[in-house]
């Protein structure tokens, strides 16, 4: 009973301090419980990590692992794992393991036959028997690795270096590999000619030197090259490569070989259509290194046109160069219609005909309208309407010749002028002759005797058979507008300059259209005036001044001295057009940068050949006035070299300093012309 009454005395108590600990909000903590993890090693060996542990219950207790000594190997643990390595996990208990080691046994004698592998890398194959059983001490038979395409064998694994091999006096077993790896090749860069260049990678990084080597393994890509140049030879620039890319930018491929790849670095050649329809056939973009010729091309005219030249005065339809370049060119070539219909503007004038065609085998059958309108005088057809480029004389006479059919316009305005309002001009008239074909002396030998008498004279013919080219006709067509641009700019408005032009429509065949003189060498020396040009002298008097402009084609100075551009009397002065010119290269020069010229600029610019042929006609309009006074201050002492044209322009002006003093032309001269 006694055991009874504490037993319920203990329930009580509990329960009272249960319900003072609810009413308190309190909780009872209960203390964790652990267990002893032992591990235990047997003979012949050890354990590694913490052999004795105390794990708290359901917790994971620390990896061992059983290690056998040298001659013994481990074979389980007390509860039969197997495995040397463990970790006991949810341990609810105390336990205890043992690991249980072996000695190891004894080495069985070697067979009596052994196996030899042979395996091969990426990139080859064995040639042989691979897999070969072989007594002791006997030979294997012969293998041999052999590389696939794109690949080299390097060695053997056990570091033989020849592909083939026989491995011999066998006594074990082995497995050998053949290793194979890409090939490498290289790819260089150099220039086609020679010498030195540069090229830049995509990664920024420059690489120069007669040659440019990179090394690429099989089938792989070269690094980009996005520039190239040259130094030490900075006038050569770079063209295309040899194999026709004309980007610097380029990139090797899936290289498989050695590659040599050439920079071209050289001048352009280029033709092109000027004028005109037609084509041209043959490589009308050649890359001309230094020192090499051009393939020739030739000019073929469309139908309704003919060919008319190259740039550079060649006048066969195929060209070629004669000589290697020194820089990029271009040459163009010129056709010209045979026929162009032209409607006529009358402005309000009564119309006549609507339209006049003008074929170029038949100009002097051309007949323009004459139209009529009260109180006005008809100053002729003209290419704008601004009237700027006439075309037909007030007569009805065709002005421009040929170059009628290389007009841009297919109009031709009517010019009107009241009666009693028309204003003063200045008018010159710039004449062109198209076509030259006769026989001329060219030098004058005498033999003079012994007292000094002329015994005997002889001369030497040439003949002359010059006609036009299409370029010739184009820069004869533009100088008139340059020339007529100075003086009215120079004057200001106080005298209006007009400048006409005049092709010659009839080839010059009599020897009287020549003034001829003699030069100190015992050359001759043959100009052409316009009053002496038949064709012309029913409109020659009505212009102040001609200015003649032809050639001889005579680059060799036997008809006229080549230092001497242009001579000039009262009024008429004539102007050797191949004294300006040059054939060939040089000449094409002087036509582009005359044509081009845009008015600006001095001597010495840039654009000077063609400041210099504009200057060289003004300089002899000059001497047509200068040479009208006596007592007048000679223009060739009025030089200012450093620019020709302010000279120009103050000796007309009556405005050039010479000792102190005011000297040219007389203002008194222009005072006739003033409105």
């Amino acid at each position: 009973m006694e055991k009874l009454r504490n037993f319920l005395i203990i329930i009580v108590v509990g329960s009272i301090f249960g319900s003072i600990a609810l009413l308190c909000g309190c909780s009872i903590k209960h203390q964790p419980i652990y267990y002893n993890l032992i591990y235990i090693a047997g003979e012949g060996g050890y354990i590694d990590g913490q052999a004795e542990q105390t794990v708290e219950s359901g917790k994971d207790g620390l990896t061992v692992v059983a290690v056998p000594y040298d001659g013994y190997e481990f074979v389980q643990w007390s509860d039969g794992g197997t495995e040397a390595t463990r970790q006991d996990k949810n341990v609810n208990s105390d336990m205890r393991f043992a690991a249980e080691f072996k000695a190891i046994t004894p080495v069985i004698p070697a067979p009596k036959e052994y196996t030899l592998i042979y395996k091969a890398s990426a990139g080859g194959y064995i040639e042989g028997e691979t897999h070969q059983t072989i007594k002791r001490n006997e030979n294997a038979e012969k293998v041999i690795a052999v590389p696939e395409e794109g690949y080299e064998f390097v060695r053997w694994s056990d570091g033989l270096k020849t592909a083939e091999r026989q491995d011999g006096n066998i006594k074990a077993n082995d497995t050998i590999t053949a290793i194979f790896d890409k090939k490498t090749f290289i790819v260089r860069y150099e220039r086609n000619k020679g010498g030195m260049m540069r090229v830049t990678t995509a990664d920024g990084k420059k690489y120069g030197g007669v040659y440019i080597d990179f090394e690429v393994k099989y089938g792989e890509d070269c690094e980009k090259i996005i520039a190239v140049e040259t130094f030490f030879d900075e006038n050569q620039k770079f063209l295309s490569w040899a194999d026709g890319v004309e980007t610097e930018e380029r990139q090797e491929r899936n290289v498989t070989s050695d590659i040599t790849i050439k920079a071209k670095f050289g001048y352009e050649l280029k033709y092109t259509v000027a004028s005109g329809k037609g084509s041209i056939i043959g490589n009308t973009v050649q890359i001309i290194e230094k020192g090499e010729w051009s393939e020739s091309v030739e000019a073929v005219a469309a139908e309704g046109y003919v060919f008319s030249g190259w740039s550079d005065m060649t006048m066969d339809t195929t060209h070629k160069l004669t000589y290697t370049l020194e820089k990029s060119q271009e040459y163009v070539v010129y056709f010209e219609p045979i026929e162009r219909t032209f409607k006529y503007d009358y402005g309000t004038a009564t119309p006549l005909k609507a339209e006049i065609t003008v074929n170029r085998n038949k100009l002097n059958e051309s007949v323009f309208e004459i139209p009529q309108r009260a109180d006005y005088i008809f100053r002729g057809w003209y290419a704008d309407s601004g009237y700027k480029l006439k075309v037909v004389h007030e007569s009805g006479k065709l002005m421009l010749g040929l170059q009628t059919l290389n007009l841009e316009t297919d109009t031709l305005y009517a010019r009107w002028e009241k009666i009693g309002e028309e204003k003063k001009t200045y008018k010159i008239l710039m004449v062109m002759i198209d076509e030259i074909n006769l026989t001329l002396d060219s030098k004058r030998i005498e033999e003079i005797d012994e007292e000094g008498y002329i015994v005997s004279i002889s001369k030497k013919p040439v003949l002359l058979d010059y006609k036009m080219r299409g370029v010739e006709r184009k820069l004869c067509s533009v100088i008139p507008s340059k020339i007529s641009y100075y003086l009215n700019k120079w004057f200001e408005g106080r005298v209006i300059f007009e400048v006409d032009t005049y092709f010659t429509r009839e080839t010059i065949k009599d020897e009287d259209t020549f003034d001829c003189g003699v030069l100190s060498t015992g050359l001759f020396a043959y100009n052409i005036f316009g009053d002496d040009i038949a064709e012309i002298k029913d409109i020659v008097d009505e212009y102040e001044c001609t200015l003649t402009t032809h050639s001889f084609d005579d680059y060799n100075s036997l008809l006229h001295a080549m230092s001497t551009a242009g001579i000039a009397g009262p009024v008429h002065g004539s102007i050797h057009l191949e004294s300006k010119l040059f054939k060939n290269f040089p000449n094409q020069l002087v036509i582009e940068e005359t044509i081009n010229y845009n008015g600006n600029g001095a001597v010495g610019d840039g654009n000077s050949r063609g400041l210099t042929t504009i200057e060289t006609y003004i300089h002899e309009f000059i001497h047509t006035i200068e040479l009208r006074y006596k007592d007048i201050y000679e223009f060739h002492a009025c030089f200012l070299p450093e620019n020709y044209f302010e000279g120009d322009r103050l000796y007309l002006l009556h405005q050039f300093i010479k000792d102190g003093e005011y000297v040219g032309i007389p203002t008194s001269y222009w005072e006739a012309f003033y409105n």
